[in-house]
């Protein structure tokens, strides 16, 4: 009974603590008092071996969870840099100087297998290499990485003071190769589309309904389509792999439950919102009919709408 009443009582402090967060904080996110501390990360078995790698390939990292004072679940980044003769890195950073981290992120684990595909991309992305003919093969080099953590939110928003770098560690013999992003795409789901499945079955059939990224791995999909009158309602879908259950994450969605849909109101012909992982509907009641431009950004899950 002892030890129930102290989890009780550990629970019953988390949800004040981020309650109270959001009270007092002006920009209403949740913030914490002090910042996580004691986040090591393991320099690899492999770090000293000659290692070839291709898109097939998997670099493996482990790591152990921050010490934030109380159990928690961060999410996990890998970033990579580019080790020069002198031993300098070179991470990865966008053109503000702020850390570029690859695509594929961590939950629940302290270990993970890095897409050698990723890595490529981002040594690629730190020589400035935009084609192949500008890529210089360097043989075997050193490459650094380090894990970054921290803990996000109900919105997928990192809570304030609570992100952490690891150490470094290298791999100090990695061969990697030519590989440059191109852009990636969703699908349109719903009535428009005739409600297809989002299977692989209906690939050809739903080639129309793709919205494209305005840059590679941006994360922000623009397309524009015309809805016919009285046809608007929809959904997003990340790749061709079924309907899936509630909460999906390969669903971009109003809400989180089939069924569970949400009417909306275009005000100056524009709607701006957020969205979730699953199955719930977007509707417009009595749409009038015309092109609408849709655009989706992945990074800040917000949506808009607008009616041209």
């Amino acid at each position: 009974m002892k030890k129930l009443n102290i989890i009780a009582g550990l629970a019953l402090g988390l949800v004040a603590l981020f309650a109270g967060s959001c009270d007092d904080d002006r920009d209403n996110n949740p913030v914490l008092d002090t910042a996580p501390t004691e986040f090591k990360l393991n320099t690899p078995a492999l770090a000293n071996q000659n290692i070839e790698t291709d898109d097939n390939s998997t670099l493996a990292l482990s790591w152990s969870q921050p010490n934030y004072g109380f159990p928690t679940v961060p999410t996990y980044k890998v970033q990579v840099g580019e080790v020069g003769n002198d031993g300098k890195i070179s991470w990865q950073v966008d053109e503000n100087g702020n850390p570029v981290f690859l695509k594929t992120t961590y939950k629940n684990k302290v270990s993970a297998n890095i897409s050698a595909k990723e890595v490529a991309r981002a040594l690629c992305k730190i020589d400035g290499v935009t084609s192949e003919d500008q890529y210089v093969d360097k043989g075997y080099q050193k490459v650094a990485f380090r894990v970054y953590a921290g803990i996000d939110d109900l919105n997928k928003k990192e809570v304030a003071n609570t992100g952490i770098f690891s150490n470094v560690v290298y791999y100090n013999h990695l061969k990697s190769y030519f590989s440059v992003p191109t852009k990636s795409w969703i699908y349109l789901i719903g009535q428009p589309s005739g409600w297809k499945a989002p299977s692989s079955d209906n690939e050809a059939a739903l080639e129309a309904w793709k919205i494209y990224e305005t840059e590679p791995e941006n994360g922000i999909f623009v397309g524009t389509f015309h809805i016919n009158a009285g046809e608007f309602s929809l959904r997003f879908y990340k790749t061709l792999a079924g309907w899936g259950d509630n909460g999906t994450d390969n669903g971009i969605a109003a809400n989180s439950n089939d069924g569970n849909n949400k009417t909306i109101v275009l005000k100056n012909n524009v709607y701006n919102g957020e969205f979730v992982d699953g199955k719930g509907n977007w509707t417009i009641d009595n749409f009038p009919g015309g092109d609408v431009q849709f655009t989706i950004n992945t990074n800040d899950n917000t949506i808009m709408f607008e009616l041209k």
